[in-house]
């Protein structure tokens, strides 16, 4: 999960198997992978990002790779909670 859609394009280039370099990645929230079953995650703590556009806007920008060799569909659920307006 991003913070604006440039940081998403930017990181597309990484490998899925490999981690975010430490504490260089501005703009990346989570970076999750999910390679073992149960493929399912529950975050905890629950990760806190901003959308970083100018003006902001109530958007999340999302990557999602399949890398495991399964079938059947994948569902993301995401829960958006606005701190301040």
């Amino acid at each position: 999960m991003y913070a604006t859609a440039a940081t998403q394009m930017l990181d597309l280039s990484r490998a899925t198997a490999q981690a975010p370099a430490f504490g260089t990645t501005q703009g990346l929230i989570l970076d999750l992978t999910l390679d073992t079953t149960p493929y399912m995650w529950l975050c905890s703590p629950i990760p806190t990002g901003a959308n970083g556009d100018n003006p902001t806007a109530s958007l999340g920008y999302v990557t999602i790779t399949q890398i495991a060799p399964m079938s059947g569909t994948i569902t993301a659920t995401f829960q958006y909670l606005p701190l301040e307006t």
